[in-house]
This record gives structure tokens, C-alpha cells and sequence, in this order.
């Protein structure tokens, strides 16, 4: 599967650096060329990035680093930093979180944990949708829940919506549905937290993906 993953990027970067070799080449042409190489160069960094992660969890190596954070504060920066991509899509957050509640996580691994799921969103919600960010805590717990009013998952995807190298729309061409690690990355993540992590279709409509660490609070 990661060979496979790996193929297209590895074929176009190729093509890119052969094109480039030709004589004559303009120099406009020679900056599209070095151009589209950079793009997939990042795009094989991330698949590799990703697979080393999930390689770490697999042999319970991937360090969780716990510090104190307000988690409103901490939500409100992390939805501030991915305006940018909700803009570009004509998308909106909407954050349902206390003020008051200080949990104890890895804010860097966390952080990723939501970014995948936000833009899980962003890839399969039609614009003008809105995402929803809501967490809480249960006992000593922490939930955090994404949540949005797209097309929802297909029911046939659910049951392995954490494996390595599955899409919710397996129609979607690589460039635009990802390498299917997104969501397998957010549960090692939060497995080795010591938390759980399920997948499931809003009786409303839309997608929604529900993450509890245990001990946060």
C-alpha cells in the first residue's frame, strides 16, 4: 500500500526533472517545471512524515509529552491558525468549549489530531458548510469532538475508518481524497494517549468524529 502511495508522486517528480533536462526550455517553463517537483517533493515528505508516525505507534514508541493548557485558549489558537484553509474552502468553525477547563495533553500531537479531522472536512464538505469543534470533560476525562453537516461517511467506510490507506470516497483521485493515513494518524495518536476514538454518521446529517483521553482533566 505504501508503494503504492508512493508511486505517483516518485512518476511525476521524474517526469517534471526529465522535462526540465530537454534543451530549449524557457525559462517560465523551467520555473512551472521546478515548481510542480516542489510540490511533490512536500507531498512524499508528508506520506513518509506520516508513515513514520504511525510506524512509532505501532511499537508503542511515539512520545506523548503532557503539559497544562487552557483548553479554550488552546482550541481558539488552533482554529486561528486554520482560517486560512476554511477561508479557502468558504468554510466556518464554530468552537462549543468551556473557559474555565485546564487539561493535561500533548498539545503538538493533539493539535495534529484536530487538523486531520478539520480538514477531513474540508476535503468532503461542499462549501458553505460549517465545521463543529466541541469538547468537554466527563469525570477525569476530556472529549473532543469534530463534527460537521457534509455528506457523512459511507456507511460501508465506517467499520475501517482507522485503517492505513482507506477513503471515505474511494472515486477521489489521490490529489484530492489524500493518502488515507489522516484518520489511522489521529487514532494512533490518540491510542497512545491511552484514549479512544470512534467514527460515526450524525443523525442529522454529516460526519463526526468523537476522541476521549482518559485522565486529561
Amino acid at each position: 500500500d505504501a508503494s503504492h502511495e508512493l508511486r505517483t508522486p516518485f512518476a511525476i517528480l521524474q517526469g517534471e526533472l526529465e522535462l526540465a533536462q530537454r534543451p530549449g526550455r524557457t525559462r517560465e517553463e523551467l520555473m512551472t517545471t521546478v515548481t510542480v517537483a516542489a510540490e511533490e517533493v512536500t507531498r512524499l515528505t508528508r506520506i513518509a512524515d506520516d508513515l513514520l508516525l504511525l510506524s512509532r505507534g505501532d511499537q508503542g514508541q511515539l512520545r506523548i509529552l503532557p503539559v497544562e493548557v487552557s483548553l479554550r485558549d488552546y482550541l481558539d489558537e488552533i482554529i486561528s491558525h486554520a482560517e486560512p484553509r476554511l477561508t479557502g474552502h468558504g468554510m466556518t468553525c464554530r468552537i462549543d468549549a468551556p473557559s474555565d477547563l485546564r487539561v493535561r495533553i500533548d498539545s503538538d500531537r493533539i493539535r495534529q489530531v484536530i487538523d486531520n479531522l478539520i480538514d477531513n472536512s474540508l476535503r468532503y464538505c461542499p462549501h458553505g458548510s460549517e465545521v463543529n469543534l466541541r469538547a468537554g470533560a466527563m469525570d477525569q476525562d476530556l472529549w473532543l469532538e469534530v463534527a460537521d453537516n457534509g455528506p457523512g461517511f459511507d456507511p460501508t467506510f465506517l467499520p475501517h475508518a482507522f485503517e492505513r490507506f482507506r477513503r471515505s470516497d474511494t472515486s477521489r483521485s489521490r490529489d484530492h481524497g489524500g493518502a488515507g493515513l489522516g484518520l489511522a494518524i489521529v487514532s494512533s495518536i490518540v491510542v497512545a494517549h491511552g484514549g479512544t476514538v470512534i467514527a460515526e454518521n450524525r443523525p442529522t446529517g454529516g460526519a463526526c468524529v468523537r476522541v476521549t483521553l482518559r485522565g486529561a482533566v
